[in-house]
């Protein structure tokens, strides 16, 4: 379903969100003006819990 990502069948997770969020980035930069790429997921950690979230 992804081959446009150029990814291997055994792909983790986050090789899939970095692949994702790099075409992404392409697409919008082609559309021209208008068009804004905010970010990533961020990560901090509170008592000692991961979070990541969504820009």
């Amino acid at each position: 379903m992804f081959d446009f990502l150029d990814l291997d069948e055994r792909a983790a997770e986050r090789e899939l969100e970095a692949a994702l969020m790099t075409r992404l980035e392409q697409v919008l930069l082609e559309l021209g003006h208008g068009f804004a790429f905010v970010g990533r997921q961020y990560h901090f950690t509170v008592d000692h819990d991961d979070f990541y979230p969504q820009s």
